[in-house]
């Protein structure tokens, strides 16, 4: 599932720093493809400064 952003929930849950809904994510939902601009949930935690992602 993403969002008119092509981000998926995935993405969307470690940009806002959830660890909660990332671990929710990667545990029920194995494979999460969107990324924006080809940019990956890593990605957005550093541009977070999400460190404990």
């Amino acid at each position: 599932i993403i969002n008119h952003a092509k981000k998926s929930v995935l993405y969307i849950a470690v940009e806002n720093g959830d660890k909660d809904a990332v671990k929710l994510i990667m545990e029920k939902c194995p494979k999460n493809d969107a990324k924006p601009k080809g940019l990956s949930p890593v990605v957005a935690a550093i541009m977070k400064h999400n460190q404990g992602m």
